[in-house]
């Protein structure tokens, strides 16, 4: 009975010491499987923070574009509010010119027609 003890108690054993040896290899490629996916979150962390500064690189480009192409419809919509203004000093110009000619023409027909009052009643000789 006691070799069948023995027996048992070796057979526990060897068993045990198998399932500790597949845990033992089942820990170890846990390890290797966590370690793997804390390289692949750091490295994914690096491509993120790699991303980010590109993006605001990218984004800094283009506010500068814009506000070159905002500088450059300022500078143009001044450019032509100066012509335009130019423009309306010729056209005011003009007007005066035209004004001064219209009153010249009344007055000389009012002349005209004064004189023409004048001899027909007899008021000159």
């Amino acid at each position: 009975m006691a070799d069948t003890i023995e027996y048992d108690l070796k057979e526990i054993l060897t068993r045990l010491e198998g399932r500790f040896d597949k845990l033992d290899t089942k820990i170890d490629r846990l390890d290797e499987k966590i370690d793997k996916v804390s390289e692949d979150l750091s490295s994914f962390k690096i491509k993120v923070a790699e991303d980010n500064g590109a993006l605001r690189s990218s984004m800094n480009a283009g506010f500068g574009e814009l506000r070159t192409d905002l500088t450059r419809v300022e500078n143009s919509l001044k450019g032509e509010v100066e012509v335009l203004a130019e423009k309306v000093d010729g056209i005011s110009k003009r007007v005066d010119t035209q004004e001064f000619i219209n009153r010249g023409v009344i007055i000389g027909l009012i002349i005209a027609v004064l004189g023409g009052f004048a001899k027909v009643f007899g008021l000159t000789n």
